[in-house]
């Protein structure tokens, strides 16, 4: 009989400048409660949590699953934490204390279906067997009981407070997680990339955003805390887009702290605009 197989996962969330892996700094995960299937971590000074279907192992510092150069980054050693997929579909949801920007996930012998409701996924790496469709990737079985599956690196895009998969396998699948993340959005006041002018802010109505020069044209997301997107848009280099201040639904969006986002290629910059009665 195939041993079980093995799945990985590893996410990172970039802020600033050109999506590199040197700022990365990993969960350090502190407990897994087995019963209740709960794992508690921390990034620095905040907290991750996982929970839901079947949390089973916890291994620290010696894991090597990360370490193919099909993965972006590879990661010689590091925690890994490990859940199980089924044929029914176990549900998992990572929370992070505060809203992060553009998780990658590293996933390691890849023959279960992760699905992402709601979450657009870009594909980064990976083996030609590694395919994303949807919000959904997915890896084919190999028939090799001493090999690995597909392994790969896909992106959540846009800013993300926690979120939720479902791992799906005709049989069980254990998989392993870790998280990095080189910056917390949003906090503290200052900490975001100020690369890119926005004006006024504070602003009570519409808001310009000055794009810097690029090789490609820049895509702006408007996003509030909870990672919901409000608005989109395009800018050619070195010109300006406007927000007007509306949500998707065409009205005012509420007064509070929202995050603008723009991407050019693999550059992404990040700041915090605040929006009055």
């Amino acid at each position: 009989m195939r041993p079980r197989l093995v799945t990985a996962i590893l996410l990172w969330a970039t802020l600033g400048s050109p999506r590199v892996a040197s700022a990365l700094d990993f969960v350090h995960w502190t407990s897994a409660d087995l019963t209740s299937n709960v794992a508690i971590g921390t990034i620095g000074s905040m907290g991750v949590r996982m929970e839901g279907g079947d949390i089973n192992f916890l291994e620290t510092d010696v894991c090597t699953s990360f370490s193919l150069p099909v993965f972006t980054p590879p990661i010689p050693t590091t925690d890994c934490l490990q859940f199980v997929g089924n044929a029914s579909g176990y549900n998992y949801t990572v929370t992070f204390d505060s809203a992060v920007l553009d998780p990658v996930i590293h996933l390691r012998s890849l023959a279960s279906t992760c699905r992402f409701p709601g979450k657009s996924i870009s594909r980064i790496s990976g083996d030609p067997g590694f395919v994303v469709a949807g919000d959904s990737v997915s890896g084919f079985l190999v028939d090799d009981p001493s090999g690995y599956d597909e392994n790969g690196t896909i992106r959540l895009d846009g800013v993300q407070r926690s979120f939720t998969f479902t791992a799906r396998f005709q049989g069980v699948d254990g998989i392993y997680i870790q998280i990095g993340l080189p910056t917390v959005v949003g906090v503290p006041a200052g900490g975001e990339n100020v690369s890119f002018a926005v004006s006024p802010d504070p602003t009570r109505g519409a808001l310009d955003i000055a794009v810097p020069a690029a090789a490609e044209p820049w895509r702006i997301g408007v996003f509030d805390l909870g990672g919901r997107r409000i608005w989109s848009g395009n800018a050619m280099p070195g010109t300006r887009a406007r927000w007007e201040g509306t949500n998707v639904a065409g009205r005012q969006a509420s007064p509070g702290i929202y995050l603008v986002r723009i991407e050019s290629g693999q550059t992404v910059f990040l700041r915090r605009v605040v929006r009055l009665n």
